[in-house]
């Protein structure tokens, strides 16, 4: 089913005030977008799947506030799991039914020597770089894309 103008509004704003929001946290690294929306093939079933990449998770999945009045829209946690070590995803849903996947993933999560077989799918199927002051994405992006 073809994404509708208003899916894609929402998720442009729900984005960028995402950005907006980690722009002001010390505590992350890096911001990027992965899955269909990155890769440019949405649909309407499609949830945003975005990647935090910090020193300091534990504190970022402990406390889900931050993430939940970033995502608005009376937004609730639906699943939280564990992906190795590394990496710890937060499901929410909106009311409007678009689920925002966060993962909130260690420094070690973006290393490029080697880079994870995890991480390397992730980003080779398509990402997007939304904040990175440090660089840490743009390596390990040019180091899956080699």
């Amino acid at each position: 089913m073809d994404v509708t103008a208003e899916r894609r509004a929402e998720v442009e704003e729900l984005t960028e005030v995402v950005v907006g929001l980690v722009r002001a946290m010390p505590a992350v690294a890096a911001l990027g977008l992965c899955g269909s929306w990155a890769a440019g093939r949405p649909t309407m079933g499609s949830d945003l799947d975005l990647i935090v990449v910090t020193g300091c998770r534990p504190a970022l999945v402990q406390d889900h506030g931050w993430f939940l009045a970033a995502v608005g829209d009376g937004a609730r946690v639906v699943r939280q799991q564990e992906w190795g070590d590394l990496l710890t995803e937060v499901r929410v849903r909106r009311v409007s039914g678009l689920e925002v996947e966060l993962g909130v993933a260690d420094l070690a999560w973006a290393a490029v020597d080697p880079v994870d077989g995890g991480t390397a799918r992730v980003v080779g199927d398509g990402f997007v770089v939304l904040h990175d002051p440090t660089g840490v994405l743009e390596a390990l992006v040019a180091a899956v894309k080699g």
